[in-house]
């Protein structure tokens, strides 16, 4: 890895403290929005929730403008580019989650068929 690691996550909890960094920058306009930053994670798919939970944490404290306006370039390094989690390492809690968004999904294909 060629630039240092600002952040790791590996957790839902890892996912929103990040989140939470990110719109605190935000909200005080911090240089550190306009440098690029790395984050290390264990799989794609732990960079994919990061996103949506940004993105949620964004329209929830009302910075869509302040967002667009200042793009935080996030580079993800991920060991592993499947986007199946290993389920026997999350915790119970983690695969409610996953179960309850699949179910969501599932729904909502089903109402557009």
């Amino acid at each position: 890895m060629a630039k240092s690691v600002n952040f790791k996550i590996s957790s839902e909890g890892d996912c929103e403290r990040v989140s939470k960094v990110f719109i605190e920058w935000l909200r005080i306009k911090s240089p550190e929005l306009k440098k690029e930053q790395h984050v290390e994670a264990p799989s794609a798919i732990w960079a994919q929730l990061f996103s949506e939970i940004y993105a949620d944490e964004i329209a929830n404290n009302n910075l869509t403008d302040e967002a667009e306006n200042n793009i935080i370039q996030i580079n993800f390094y991920v060991d592993s580019i499947s986007n199946k989690p290993d389920l026997s390492k999350l915790s119970n809690e983690e695969l409610m989650e996953l179960l309850e968004e699949f179910l969501e999904d599932f729904d909502e294909e089903e109402d557009n068929e």
